[in-house]
């Protein structure tokens, strides 16, 4: 069955769906995937794609990135 991508549109027979909460989402691929739910780092805006650092109830990509906005 021929699915589209929830992020580019692209129609593919192989989709990747990924449930998420109480929704399912649809992908071609890892990188549309990862466009729409992998969280931003809240200093730099980079996507985290590994473990995040929490620090003051915000996400960061990184000890050092928390510490970057400090004065």
């Amino acid at each position: 069955m021929v699915k589209q991508c929830d992020v580019c549109r692209v129609e593919t027979e192989h989709p990747l769906e990924v449930s998420y909460g109480r929704s399912v989402h649809t992908f071609c691929s890892f990188q549309c995937a990862i466009t729409r739910l992998a969280p931003k780092c809240f200093s730099c805006g980079c996507k985290i794609l590994g473990r995040p650092f929490e620090a003051d109830e915000e996400i960061y990509c990184s000890p050092e990135c928390s510490t970057m906005n400090e004065g």
